[in-house]
């Protein structure tokens, strides 16, 4: 892997699980001089009427809504709780934006991921030869093609 091909796309969802592994996984993926891109995923509700499920709707709730419309702002406008030597401290989770600032990372807002916008960021990417993987954790976006056919 060369210093111009260190980056791995890390497609997020917004839920407690994923950012708990991702405060656990970036401080590695950094100390092995892996640049990972946040790509935070919002929310996108079924149109289908079939999908609801009121019991997943109370677990998303407190999974999910939660922590992105209450407790995540709250964290984003307070100061870090940081270690002796102002570095982050492993027992305690930060939000995306925390750990892109940290660790100098890219955070990406994404609205939709096959979006023309999103299309162009990635082939951009590609262009530049920046990234060697991609992977998407609790994202309930479904990509299709020609997104997936750019990220190959």
């Amino acid at each position: 892997m060369t210093s111009d091909n260190n980056e791995i796309l890390l497609y997020v969802g917004e839920d407690l699980s994923e950012l708990k592994i991702l405060n656990s996984l970036i401080p590695d993926l950094v100390a092995n001089g892996i640049r990972p891109v946040i790509l935070e995923v919002q929310k996108k509700d079924s149109d289908n009427p079939d999908a609801y499920q009121p019991d997943m709707e109370t677990l998303s709730f407190f999974h999910r809504d939660l922590l992105q419309d209450v407790v995540a702002p709250l964290m984003d406008e307070k100061d870090p709780y940081l270690d002796k030597e102002g570095k982050p401290r492993s027992d305690i989770v930060y939000t995306y934006e925390q750990l892109s600032a940290f660790y100098g990372l890219e955070f990406v807002d994404v609205k939709d991921v096959n979006s023309q916008e999103h299309y162009d960021y990635i082939e951009e990417k590609v262009k530049n030869n920046t990234f060697f993987m991609s992977l998407s954790g609790r994202c309930t976006h479904i990509f299709h093609d020609p997104i997936i056919q750019l990220l190959r």
